[in-house]
């Protein structure tokens, strides 16, 4: 589903960078040799980075941003103004 909306919509670096920050949710030093929990797969930062064709430093980078700047930040960088 990702892959499918990334090709219809003209985004930044920058902002598929947030989106992939947003997708990764495995916590580091996660086992990967069990069963996924729920129906949520655990995305590392390096799948939420080639799912949306950026680096693994950008999606650190944009994570960092996601948990520590403030919301109208966030915004921005959503929008494509930062």
């Amino acid at each position: 589903m990702v892959s499918a909306n990334l090709h219809r919509r003209h985004l930044t670096e920058s902002q598929r960078a947030v989106v992939a920050g947003k997708l990764e949710n495995m916590r580091q030093g996660a086992r990967t040799d069990l069963e996924p929990r729920a129906n949520l797969p655990e995305v590392s930062s390096a799948q939420a980075a080639d799912l949306l064709n950026v680096s693994e430093r950008s999606v650190k980078s944009a994570r960092r941003v996601i948990e520590q700047a403030a919301p109208e930040v966030i915004e921005a960088v959503e929008r494509g103004d930062l």
